[in-house]
């Protein structure tokens, strides 16, 4: 676990030294608010070279106007959209 003090998880914390010391070069997030921390987590794992997924059915925003706004922002420029169905999919076949 790590506690994160501004919306990013990136941000002031360890976890892309953790992340990079396991070998991980793709993460898929998902949680709240689509618009903010979803967003910039994305944002700043795209900038550290991460492939980045978003599980779109599994971000949600106080309005949904924000929550599709920023998934199409997202998607635009630094995240791939997917859905948790897809992703246990690959899980599943190692894909």
């Amino acid at each position: 676990m790590i506690d994160k003090l501004r919306y990013s998880g990136f941000y002031g914390t360890p976890l892309d030294t953790a992340l990079k010391a396991r070998g991980v070069d793709t993460l898929v997030l998902c949680g709240l608010t689509t618009e903010c921390c979803v967003d910039c987590t994305a944002r700043d794992a795209f900038h550290l070279d991460y492939h980045v997924f978003i599980a779109a059915d599994a971000c949600a925003a106080y309005e949904s106007n924000l929550h599709e706004g920023a998934l199409a922002s997202l998607e635009l420029n630094c995240a791939i959209l997917t859905s948790t169905d897809e992703i246990v999919a690959a899980w599943n076949t190692g894909d």
